[in-house]
């Protein structure tokens, strides 16, 4: 199979990622988890569990469709840190749920295909240390004990509508 097939049906597959992020425990880390990580199991085609987390008093969808220097990512975290800092609550009083999908592929993806497929150079991402294009992902670096946490969803609108339902508000953070 050719590179170029092999990665556009990774970004297929990757196109319908939802609930992205740092899986971890309080216990590990004192940042809050996205969501914790997924159970072993799961029923029919498509994992729903994440649906079942969704348990905080406060909990957030964010719409992430542009990787933009990772700036969807840094509406969560500002979601958190003003939670904290302004009102004194964080995990597991407030969660965050982060759908990635369209052009924010690449925040998904581990560093072994950036650096497969020049991702760095593809969207623009320097990487700090060296100041070339990136061949990391530059936006995710776990903290022991953490996983990436990734749950594939039928469609992105179907997965925030059953976020919503849940109890979750909706913000735009794609660019």
């Amino acid at each position: 199979m050719s590179e170029r097939r092999e990665f556009l049906e990774t970004l297929a597959l990757g196109g319908v990622a939802l609930a992205v992020g740092a899986c971890a425990t309080a216990q590990t880390t004192t940042q809050a988890p996205l969501l914790a990580a997924p159970p072993a199991a799961k029923e029919g085609p498509w994992d729903s569990s994440w649906l079942d987390q969704l348990t905080a008093k406060h909990k957030q969808v964010f719409d992430v469709s542009a990787y933009a220097d990772g700036g969807g990512l840094f509406y969560a975290k500002n979601y958190f840190n003003a939670h904290r800092d302004a009102f004194g609550t964080t995990y597991p009083e407030v969660q965050a749920v982060l759908g990635i999908h369209g052009d924010a592929y690449p925040i998904v993806f581990s560093d072994a295909i950036w650096a497969k497929y020049d991702l760095g150079r593809r969207v623009k991402a320097k990487d700090p240390r060296t100041g070339k294009p990136a061949l990391r992902n530059v936006l995710w670096q776990p903290r022991e004990g953490e996983e990436m946490c990734e749950y594939v969803v039928p469609a992105m609108v179907v997965a925030i509508g059953l976020a919503q339902e849940r109890g979750c508000t909706y913000i735009y953070a794609g660019a």
